[in-house]
Parts: structure tokens; sequence; C-alpha cells
């Protein structure tokens, strides 16, 4: 109930910087026409601000990058944030947005899956090879992105519910805020194991991977991108949309841990 009270308590808080941003005037709220305002997946923070300072290097662009769950970014897109672009590691909200009106439904393109795993911390000795194996006593918590609105939670909440394990282990789970917050858990070993994503393990030097959930215990993880419709710079943003689509830009993502749609995710 305590995490809860904080996760709701931070979603009110985002909702009013909205807020106070909608009021600004309309000179500040437009910005510069050389910039851009994208929204993306929390799991993205690495490889995107890689990317976007090569967008930036090469088309003298301004990338401005807000990383949050998915969920919480469509409740702040809706909301009336300043954005150009979404990038969601959830189809729900990408259509939940589009259902409404938010999103152009011309531009929306699948650009990137992922794998689901278990991480324990990088000096575990705990053995933990299979799912099963997280209902030992040894395993006393698990972070997993919160199952309410975290991508990474809700599919890591319908993985376990196919392998018979959820109601079982339901006790041991610590919802988090979004992915990395899980992952940090088990980087500092709060937690005996984490539920992220294979990328999220890729970048991490203070995990190792325990295994992988098995592809078919899940939706396919496949994150998709967008321009909005009331982008404030959209010819910028779909230039943004097409570098993340180029040979160049799954080059850098295979480099962080993710498959490029073009490898035959879907």
């Amino acid at each position: 109930m305590k995490v809860k009270m904080i996760l709701c308590a931070s979603i009110v808080l985002v909702l009013a910087g909205v807020a106070f941003w909608r009021g600004a005037p309309s000179g500040r709220r437009e910005g510069a026409a050389g910039e851009i305002h994208v929204s993306a997946a929390s799991s993205l923070t690495d490889v995107l601000e890689h990317l976007a300072k090569e967008f930036e290097r090469s088309q003298g662009i301004r990338v401005h990058v807000d990383f949050a769950s998915s969920g919480v970014l469509r409740v702040k897109i809706e909301a009336g944030a300043r954005a150009d672009v979404f990038v969601s590691a959830s189809a729900k909200d990408m259509d939940l947005l589009e259902d409404a009106g938010y999103l152009s439904t011309a531009t929306r393109r699948d650009v990137l899956r992922n794998s689901l795993v278990c991480v324990v911390p990088a000096g575990s000795t705990n053995r933990v090879a299979t799912a099963a194996a997280l209902l030992n006593k040894e395993v006393r918590r698990i972070a997993i992105g919160d199952p309410e609105h975290v991508p990474a939670g809700i599919y890591g909440k319908e993985a376990l519910m196919r392998l018979k394990l959820w109601d079982r282990l339901r006790g041991k789970l610590v919802p988090c805020a979004d992915v990395r917050a899980a992952l940090a858990q088990a980087e500092f070993g709060s937690v005996e194991a984490a539920i992220v994503y294979g990328s999220d393990a890729y970048v991490s030097e203070r995990v190792k991977v325990a295994f992988v959930f098995p592809g078919t215990s899940h939706t396919p993880i496949v994150y998709s991108a967008g321009l909005l419709m009331r982008a404030p710079h959209p010819e910028a943003a779909r230039r943004f949309l097409d570098f993340l689509t180029s040979s160049a830009a799954a080059k850098v993502f295979r480099e962080y841990g993710f498959g490029p749609i073009a490898d035959g995710a879907e």
C-alpha cells in the first residue's frame, strides 16, 4: 500500500508540472524550431541518449528526452505535456493515445524488439536457473516494474501467470516506478532478483542474467514510435523518426542489446 501511495503521489506531481507548463506564455511553450521533445520508455535511456547526440551532430537539431514508464508518459501527454515524438514499450499505451486522437496514425511504426529476463546481483551465489526457482526460500524479494502501469511489469506478470507462478510469488514482489528502478534494486543488492528487459541487463555490470523468460510466456515485446498530433516541430520530428529506423540507428540499438525490427521480430 505504501508503494502504491508513493506512485500515486509521483503521478500527481507530474501532472502538476504539466499544468504549470500549460499555463506558460505561448512563446515559451513552442520553443525553438531547432529542437524536438521526445517522450521515451525508461528502458531506452542509454541508447536514446547516445542516438540523440548523433542526431544533434548530424542534423543540428537539439533533442530533449523525457524518460519514464510508458504509462506515465501517456498520462503526461494526455494532460498536455510538450512532446513531438512518443517512443513506447507498450502497444497498449500507443493504442490509447491513437484512439484518443493524440497520435498521428500515419507516422506510427514499430522500431525495436526486446526480451524479458530475470537478473540477480553480480556477486549472487543463489541458483536461479528457471522461473520456478524464484520460489526458493533464498529468494525473498523480486523487483518488478509496477504491473499496473509499467510495461516490463505487465510483461512480467503475464509471463508469471502463464507459468502458473504469479499467485505463488506475489508476496515476494517489490513493485517499482519503472524498469530501471527494478534494475537498480538488483544492482544494489536490495533484492535477490529482478524482472527486467534483456537490454537493461546488457548495459549493467552489476547484475547477471539468471534466465530468460520463454518468448511464448508473454506478448512479443515490441517498441513503437510515432509523431504526436500537436507536435510543436513536426518536420524535425519526422526526421528523427526516420533516423530511428535507419541502418545506422539499428547498429547502435544492437550494441545496446536491442533487436531492430529489421532483424525479423514480427
